[in-house]
């Protein structure tokens, strides 16, 4: 008690002076301590002190207010109290002496004790305090906070010991919290307290006294609860009101300490005490932090029993649960090293069963695989199996496979799908089997003793793992298997050349079918590829095997010939690879002898013509440069052959190719001459100097006066030729090629078989062009119109018909010369169409026959048919009225097609005519095979009436034809009346010619 009222002293704002023992002060201090100590209640016994104090002064009123006070206490001398002093003093830390004090006062005199404890005296008149009064304040505050300190030191013994006694005893969490609860309410003399726990983001209340309205659970985001919980530190509310925080669960409160509860450092709940009395002050804070530390170590010591206890269980699960699965890993150890040395799946499967059923010691186990639509076992012990088979769809095994989870059943009887095997079966477990992620099939175990549980599942999963890794790697040892001899096939059957050598030495270790097929020999094993290597690339092969060796992992494919057995080199492409881990290199060899044949092949072709071997136009160009050269003389003929597109129609296109090659080697034989092949039956003779003009024509006789056998015919052909001279008719092969092909033409048209260029052919053939151009024009303008000739029957005189003939209107040009010029143009289709057109268009109102010939070209284009069903049926022309008339010469291009499209046209109900009969040598053999109603005479026999005897005899024996054969027959330029009476007499159906009219335009005279 002394060392606590030296302490208090020395805590004082006042130093101890030597003035403070005065024998008044003195005495009063000693009543003060006499009163303390004689009285048993302590709160007289501080009034009594107080009065005795005030009275050593000479003052009427004191003041006191510490820890252990349930409140402020005062004493007056005089019966009344002066105005609220704890008020005016309430936040004094530091001593204060005044001679006037606040509201009325006179001088006061104040002192702070320690623990928030204060001693102040208060006069009603102004005084000056002496230092002696100043040092006996000092001393008094030394004695009453001793006292004051003993007394809280009390209490809080008595409360300790009061918890020590319930904490200790066997309380439940709710027994401790009701019964700390309950001590500080009845110790203290708190009347609302109550204790909360953490709850997750909740605080929950445990127990409370004293309320009459209360909080179940608080948010732990609101209040001065939670606020003590979130920082772990204790809350001292003194003045509830001012608390923005402070949640009232009923009125009248007046202030609040809220101490954290902790385990292991945490906050786990709050004690809370709220005063309606009273102000709570630190000394109530200190007291309550007290608590909650005892409250505090309950928690953490219940908490670190129920540790013990759940370790201890723990302890000897694991235990059970070591032994346990220390015999599940032995069992599965001692299965995965008997499963190591099976060699097929059938032979693991039954390892598999039997070790389930007599090591791990399971009742009933089958192994099934998916079959198909079934599920088949494969092995199984322990029971007479039922179901051997089971349909996908049936059963739990099923579901398991189909679903690809594990099933346990521990009543399995319930299950719709179970598959009795054994009425005694009281539990079952499936789990099904994969191999490289695909389920293939089931393990099935049954048992009639005990019910199994996860442990058992995860046992049988654990197993069925071993099986799938054991099952995958026999299928991988099969692929790989499969795959080596696959590899070895084909390494043996590669038509790739391989070779394996080491890169130091060069010998060969290793060398592929191919090549020794390649290099045709029986055994490459210890040659060197030096030996294999062509002198002028062993250098660069060397340097290749060096760049391999120095780390390069392969090379690019090279041109690489290599010698063969008996002489001779394989055309060969090579590439390298290095292999680090045999220490050798492989040679991978392509023969490209075909390719390289392929090259010179196209090199040939790029220059010459494949079917006859000759220069082609680039080669010919590539070669003429020597002889074309400055200060040079050549000559150049252009020669077309004039049967070729006979000879195709005829006998066919071999037949013709079998034609361009006789000819070919014929020219080839002509002395010092290029030759080449420039077109389908078009060839070009380059002859260096200028031979005479007699030299030339002997040649191209020589090549074509032996006849030529084709199709086992034998032929004889003819040949149209132009000649040009360098450098007179051009200065490149170009300008020599069109001269000569321009006096070739004209060589055709003459029917010559040779002529040389002159400048005058170019005007000719310009001449050509322009009536071209003016016949172009024509046609577009439809200046080519049909003029009409009649036609009479010759028995009766009556007109008969007309013949649509094209003339050019105008300043044209005659028929003789525009028509061949449109057939050799193209345009004769053009000009057949726009005739015709025209033709039935202005006859189509009147009841004459109209006749109208069409050129072979016309004849024979795929639209005609429907054109011409157009044209008649928009005009309205009967079918009936049309004769369309063909020469024989057209029998002769495509005599096929030809008799098709006459065919074609009569079914149409057309009629034909052939036109110019008797012209031709074949035409005789065509009547009775061709689809036509009229011949018509050409006017040379009709010419030879009167004249010739033989003229009419051919008239004649025409005419008895025609009559035999069902045919009219139209005698063609009659012009004299004897000529008439004559054909008439004969037979003659009917005539045409200048005597009953020339051609002219419907309309004129």
């Amino acid at each position: 008690m002394l060392e606590a009222r030296d302490k208090s002293a020395r805590q004082t704002g006042f130093e101890p002076r030597e003035d403070a023992q005065n024998p008044g002060l003195l005495a009063a201090l000693g009543e003060a301590a006499r009163a303390l100590l004689e009285n048993q209640e302590s709160t007289g016994a501080l009034r009594a002190a107080l009065r005795a104090l005030a009275r050593g002064l000479g003052v009427p009123w004191a003041y006191a207010r510490g820890p252990a006070l349930l409140g402020p206490v005062w004493v007056s001398l005089e019966g009344d109290l002066p105005p609220d002093l704890g008020g005016l003093v309430e936040n004094l830390s530091s001593p204060l002496a005044l001679e006037q004090g606040p509201d009325g006062l006179g001088g006061l005199l104040v002192l702070p004790l320690a623990g928030g404890g204060l001693l102040a005296f208060a006069d009603r008149r102004p005084r000056r305090w002496s230092s002696e009064e100043q040092g006996y304040i000092r001393t008094a505050g030394a004695l009453l906070w001793g006292f004051m300190r003993a007394e809280e030191l009390r209490q809080y013994l008595e409360l300790l010991f009061r918890l020590g006694q319930g904490l200790s005893a066997e309380l439940d969490g709710p027994g401790v919290f009701r019964y700390c609860v309950e001590v500080v309410a009845e110790t203290f003399g708190y009347n609302l307290v109550s204790i909360y726990l953490r709850e997750g983001d909740e605080l929950v209340l445990q127990h409370q006294v004293g309320y009459t309205q209360w909080l179940e659970r608080l948010p732990i985001g609101n209040g001065v609860m939670a606020r003590c919980v979130r920082s772990g530190r204790p809350v001292l509310v003194e003045d509830a009101a001012q608390d923005p925080d402070f949640i009232y669960p009923m009125p009248g409160i007046l202030s609040d300490v809220a101490v954290p509860l902790k385990v292991d450092g945490e906050a786990v709940g709050v004690l809370n005490v709220e005063s309606t009395t009273r102000r709570l002050g630190p000394g109530d804070l200190e007291l309550l932090k007290l608590v909650g530390r005892a409250l505090s170590l309950f928690l953490e010591r219940d908490l670190a029993l129920r540790r013990l206890v759940s370790t201890q269980a723990e302890n000897t699960w694991l235990s059970q649960e070591t032994r346990a699965q220390a015999r599940r890993l032995g069992l599965l150890y001692a299965l995965s090293r008997r499963l190591l040395s099976v060699q097929g799946a059938d032979e693991a499967t039954r390892l598999f069963v039997e070790e389930l059923h007599s090591s791990f010691g399971y009742g009933l186990v089958a192994v099934y695989y998916q079959e198909g639509r079934v599920l088949v076992a494969r092995h199984h012990r322990g029971y007479y199996l039922n179901h051997p088979r089971i349909p996908l769809g049936q059963g739990v095994t099923s579901r398991c496979y189909l679903s690809g989870h594990s099933i346990l059943l521990q009543n399995p009887t319930q299950d719709p799908d179970f598959l009795v095997v054994n009425e005694r079966v009281c539990s079952a477990l499936f789990v099904p089997l994969r191999v490289r992620g695909e389920v293939v099939g089931t393990v099935n175990v049954e048992e009639e003793k005990r019910p199994l549980d996860r442990a058992d599942l995860e046992l049988v999963e654990a197993a069925a793992a071993l099986l799938q890794a054991t099952l995958e790697r026999l299928q991988t040892l099969n692929s790989l298997a499969q795959s080596e001899q696959r590899f070895r096939t084909l390494v043996e059957h590669l038509p790739l050349g391989l070779l394996l050598f080491d890169p130091g030495s060069l010998e060969i270790h290793y060398a592929n079918p191919k090549m020794h097929e390649l290099l045709g020999v029986k055994d490459l094993r210890g040659v060197s590829m030096a030996q294999l290597w062509t002198g002028e690339n062993t250098h660069r092969a060397l340097a290749r095997v060096e760049r391999l060796r120095r780390g390069e992992p392969e090379l690019p494919w090279v041109e690489q010939p290599l010698h063969r057995a008996g002489g001779g080199l394989l055309e060969a492409e090579t590439t390298g690879l290095a292999l680090p881990q045999e220490g050798l290199i492989l040679s991978i060899v392509r023969d490209i002898s075909e390719r390289k044949a392929a090259e010179r092949r196209m090199e040939f072709l790029a220059f010459h013509d494949p079917l006859t071997g000759l220069l082609n136009r680039a080669g010919l160009v590539r070669q003429a440069e020597a002889l074309l050269r400055p200060g040079g003389a050549a000559t150049l003929l252009y020669i077309d052959l004039n049967e070729t597109k006979m000879i195709n129609d005829a006998y066919g296109h071999l037949a013709g190719d079998a034609l361009i090659r006789q000819v070919a080697e014929r020219l080839q034989r002509l002395p010092l001459a290029l030759v080449a092949r420039v077109g389908g039956d078009e060839f070009v003779l380059l002859l260096e100097g200028q031979p005479p003009v007699e030299e030339l024509g002997r040649m191209l006789r020589v090549v074509l006066e032996a006849p030529i056998w084709v199709a086992d015919r034998e032929l004889h052909v003819t040949l149209s030729a132009g000649a040009a001279r360098y450098p007179e008719h051009g200065t490149d092969l170009s300008e020599l090629m069109r001269a000569a092909d321009v006096a070739m033409y004209q060589a055709k048209r003459s029917g010559r078989l040779w002529l040389g260029y002159t400048p005058e052919l170019d005007q000719g053939l310009r001449s050509r062009l322009e009536a071209l151009q003016r016949l172009r024009g024509a046609l577009k303008k439809r200046q080519i119109r049909p003029y009409f000739q009649p036609i009479v029957d010759l028995r009766s005189g009556r007109p008969w018909g007309l013949e649509a003939l094209a003339r050019w209107v105008g300043e044209g040009l005659l028929p003789e010369l525009f028509i061949p010029l449109a057939e050799e143009s193209g345009l004769i289709h053009r000009l057949d169409r726009l005739v015709l057109y025209q033709a039935v268009r202005l006859t189509a109102s009147r009841e004459e026959q109209l006749s109208l010939n069409l050129s072979p070209r016309s004849l024979l284009e795929d639209s005609l048919l429907r054109w011409l069903e157009r044209v008649l049926a928009k005009w309205g022309f009967p079918v009936r009225r049309l004769w369309l008339e063909v020469t024989e010469n057209v029998l002769m291009d495509s005599p096929l097609r030809v008799r098709e499209r006459l065919g074609a046209l009569k079914e149409m109900g057309l009629n034909v005519a052939l036109d110019d009969f008797g012209s031709g040598y074949s035409s005789l053999s065509y009547l009775s095979e061709l689809p036509i109603d009229l011949i018509k005479i050409d006017r040379r026999f009709t010419a030879g009436i009167g004249r010739s005897s033989r003229s009419e005899a051919v008239l004649r024996s025409v005419v008895a034809l025609a009559q035999n054969l069902g045919l009219l027959c139209l005698a063609e330029g009659v012009e004299l009346p004897e000529q008439r009476e004559w054909l008439r007499e004969a037979g003659c159906t009917l005539g045409q010619g200048y005597l009953f009219g020339p051609p002219q335009a419907l309309g004129e005279g």
